[in-house]
C-alpha cells in the first residue's frame, strides 16, 4: 500500500542519492517530453501568459527533481507547492484553489516553463 510516508521516503532516498552529484550550482533536471509550444497549447492562452510572467518575475523557487518528475514552490497570493511529471504537463498537482480541483493552473505551467528553460541552459 502506498502511503504518504512511503512516498516521502522515496523522495528522501532520491534526494540523498543526488547529494554529491552536483557539478554546478544547479542539479540537472530530467528532460521533459513537452516543449514550450506544447505549453502554449495546453490551456487558455491567458493562463500561459500569466504563467510565463510568473517565471520571468522569478517567482518559481526551489525547483528540484523528484523520483517521478519535478517539484517547486511558486509565489503567488500565497506560496503554492507544485509537482509535475516529465511526461505530460497535465500530469501534475498544485496546492492553489484551481489545482486542488485538479485543473491545470498557471503555477503548474510556470514550473513547466522553468524546467524547459533550465534544460535549455
Amino acid at each position: 500500500m502506498i502511503t504518504k510516508t512511503s512516498i516521502f521516503k522515496k523522495h528522501l532516498i532520491y534526494i540523498q542519492s543526488m547529494i554529491g552529484k552536483k557539478k554546478s550550482n544547479s542539479i540537472k533536471l530530467p528532460t521533459p517530453q513537452y516543449t514550450m509550444e506544447d505549453l502554449k497549447k495546453a490551456d487558455d492562452p491567458i493562463i500561459f501568459t500569466r504563467a510565463n510572467a510568473i517565471f520571468e518575475e522569478g517567482r518559481v523557487d526551489r525547483l528540484r527533481p523528484l523520483y517521478n518528475g519535478y517539484a517547486a514552490s511558486v509565489r503567488g497570493t500565497q506560496t503554492y507547492e507544485v509537482e509535475l511529471s516529465p511526461r505530460r504537463v497535465d500530469e501534475g498537482s498544485c496546492t492553489c484553489p484551481m489545482g486542488r480541483e485538479e485543473k491545470l493552473c498557471k503555477h503548474i505551467i510556470a514550473v513547466a516553463v522553468a524546467v524547459i528553460n533550465q534544460n535549455d541552459a
